[in-house]
């Protein structure tokens, strides 16, 4: 980490020091000892109201005040050493996933359950996505949206356990609903084409 490479994150905040320095300066300037009791009370007696000044440094107050104001308009002002890069294209690849939960997955043909091997699956695409949106729909006679197409596949792997083939009382196997289901989910997030 060194001075060159450092840079401000938002540099518009480090325009408040001036302000505030002109205002610690306007009030260390103030002569010490001065306060409103020296105008009401005699100063017979104002010997036993007030601290005496000249006991200690009654100035520590505003250098405490300007370090912690200065300090904490560095860091309003984000200072950072290291750019990341930003990424000027996002793959736009978006996939709706079609799991079918109908009667017929409770089938034993493979072990343990058809259903069982389609959510490993659908974990397993899942975690072999790196970029672009991701949408799972339900069907069976009909369809359903679980979740909308969305960067955050660790929603659509936590939803995955609880879905079974009693999840809809419509039954059969209607995968032609699921694609247009599919398809207007595809539309709706401005995208003209999928998986």
């Amino acid at each position: 980490m060194s001075l060159e490479s450092l840079q401000w994150l938002r540099p518009l905040w480090l325009l408040v020091l001036i302000p505030y320095w002109l205002l610690l300066a306007g009030l260390w300037r103030r002569k010490p000892g001065r306060s409103d009791w020296q105008r009401v009370v005699s100063p017979e007696l104002l010997a036993y109201l007030l601290e005496d000044s000249t006991t200690g440094n009654r100035r520590w107050p505003y250098w405490l005040a300007a370090v912690a104001g200065t300090l904490a308009v560095l860091a309003l002002a984000g200072p950072a050493w290291e750019r990341l890069p930003q990424p000027l294209h996002q793959l736009q690849s978006p996939l709706v996933i079609a799991l079918d939960v109908s009667r017929s997955m409770d089938a034993g043909d493979l072990k343990p359950t058809r259903m069982t091997q389609a959510r490993f699956k659908v974990a397993d695409i899942l975690r072999s996505r790196e970029e672009g949106q991701t949408a799972l729909v339900v069907f069976a006679g009909d369809a359903f949206t679980v979740t909308p197409l969305t960067d955050d596949v660790k929603t659509i792997e936590n939803l995955l356990p609880s879905l079974d083939t009693s999840l809809l009382t419509v039954q059969g196997s209607n995968e032609t609903r699921a694609l247009v289901l599919a398809q207007e989910l595809l539309q709706q997030a401005g995208f003209s084409q999928g998986e």
